[in-house]
């Protein structure tokens, strides 16, 4: 007996994936709708643009997959990480590759739901606000503090030393 059955007119071959993709699609667009909140009324109280004002994409959403996932949020222009981290997340949100996908989506026919082009829409006009060069230097900067921060393992044992 099967686990799930297969339905090639669902988005992702099968009700459950379609599923995944629904949900993984409304979060984004839910941080994003949030994100350019929060940056509309920053820009509107001051005219001063540093790396604290502007709404954050690239790297900002760090998710744990497993491995049926996994392809789902890669198929979303999330990448692996690197190198774990204390969160363990094992994918990372990617401006460009999100963009990219997404932007795909809204021109192919490869969804068979009619809300899923709608959701595409929406997540790359959102993410179209956002401008790339701050995402990139803002991903260099958290990398950077990322780094500073490095969890000692063993700090907890210097209590008994």
């Amino acid at each position: 007996m099967q686990k799930e059955d297969q339905d090639d007119s669902c988005d992702g071959g099968s009700e459950f994936n379609e599923a995944l993709f629904v949900g993984v699609d409304a979060l984004l667009l839910h941080h994003l709708q949030t994100q350019t909140a929060i940056l509309s009324k920053k820009n509107s109280e001051s005219s001063s643009s540093n790396l604290n004002s502007f709404a954050k994409f690239e790297g900002a959403i760090r998710t744990k997959a497993t491995l049926l996932s996994n392809k789902i949020l890669e198929e979303r222009g999330f990448e692996p990480v690197e190198e774990l981290s204390k969160d363990m997340a094992t994918h990372v949100s990617r401006y460009n590759g999100c963009y990219e996908k997404y932007a795909e989506r809204t021109v192919s026919h490869v969804s068979k739901h009619p809300g899923a082009r709608d959701r595409a829409l929406q997540i790359v006009s959102l993410l179209g606000k956002l401008d790339p060069s701050q995402e990139v230097e803002a991903a260099t900067v958290t990398n950077k503090n990322d780094e500073a921060q490095e969890n000692d393992p063993w700090a907890g044992m210097k209590q008994f030393l």
